[in-house]
């Protein structure tokens, strides 16, 4: 689970280059995702957005 302000932006900003082809093609790439589900609740009222 990503929240919609710093971990949800940077999986997208990461999705951006790979489809942008800034990644090579094959190469490993490590996405750290320290947190987002206990946030989730904090963003609850967007629901209906996400």
């Amino acid at each position: 689970m990503l929240d919609p302000v710093y971990s949800g932006k940077t999986a997208a900003g990461l999705i951006g280059l790979i489809r942008k082809g800034q990644m090579e093609k094959g190469s490993r790439v490590i996405f750290l995702h320290t947190g987002g589900l206990t946030t989730y609740y904090d963003y609850s009222s967007m629901k209906e957005v996400l």
